[in-house]
């Protein structure tokens, strides 16, 4: 059961930007370009840049040894950082990337999915991945009998003994994931189409609050923090996410033109 999870969140992390991407080039006629726009900018201003950074300060910080009011100026420290570094990223895409006839809802919308795309396939999937051959390899062996380091080994069955529905919960979050980063991609595009700065300062605020508050959420049911979760720490994270996907589905059509051309093309 738990390998079908995995199973599943694998078809979640991969099927799902490639479906979205698929749907818009088809019923718009967004070419496939914006969504590698939108992956560049997330390789780029995230796993190139950001998660560098952080990974280098946190091992001279050492936030999960500091108090606890140090760690929620950590946690907020990552939600605001992780806010400025994608949002810009879009804001710089949008800039440099598209053309001046090319800031379109539509386009907007495949920028956001080719982002939360490679965010999901990249960062989540593989994780996903390594879990799910970790656990078929495991599943029939006594872990005592692999003469591992008592860490390792305590690792490795904390791992066998997820809940079926764990990795579940993380396809669903990936879905609400989708969403708002489909949402950001949309608000950052104001910043464009109403010529005011502004735009791109909500998105980051916005991006800022969902992250902030989903790990927020997982920290105030988890004292140990959001590595390990308990079960009613996913409960918390994921009702965190799926009230802003809900928001940020309404965003992005609130703010789509009354007015949009059919086939987007090019």
């Amino acid at each position: 059961m738990l390998a079908a999870g995995y199973v599943v969140a694998l078809l979640v992390d991969f099927g799902l930007p490639v479906a979205l991407g698929v749907y818009l080039h088809r019923r718009f006629g967004v070419s496939w370009r914006f969504f590698l726009y939108g992956a560049l900018v997330f390789a780029g201003f995230q796993l190139f840049t950001r998660i560098p950074l952080v990974t280098l300060l946190g091992g001279l910080v050492r936030p999960s040894q500091l108090p606890a009011a140090y760690q929620w100026a950590w946690i907020s420290g990552l939600a605001l950082t992780a806010g400025i570094f994608e949002e810009v990223g879009r804001y710089v895409g949008y800039r440099w990337l598209f053309g001046a006839k090319e800031r379109t809802w539509d386009r907007a919308l495949m920028f956001g999915v080719g982002h939360g795309g490679l965010e999901a396939m990249g960062f989540v999937g593989l994780q996903v991945l390594s879990a799910l051959v970790t656990v078929v390899a495991l599943s029939r062996v006594d872990v005592g009998q692999l003469n591992l380091p008592e860490a390792q080994a305590a690792q490795v069955r904390q791992l066998l003994a997820t809940p079926w529905w764990m990795p579940l919960a993380g396809a669903f979050e990936r879905v609400g994931a989708m969403a708002i980063q489909v949402s950001l991609a949309v608000v950052v595009l104001q910043a464009f189409v109403q010529g005011r700065l502004t735009w791109l300062w909500a998105a980051i605020a916005y991006h800022a609050l969902v992250d902030f508050a989903s790990v927020g959420a997982a920290r105030l049911l988890t004292p140990a923090g959001p590595v390990g979760l308990s079960a009613g720490g996913v409960v918390a994270v994921e009702g965190v996410v799926a009230v802003f996907a809900l928001v940020s589905v309404w965003l992005m059509f609130a703010l789509r033109p009354r007015r949009e051309g059919g086939a987007a093309g090019g």
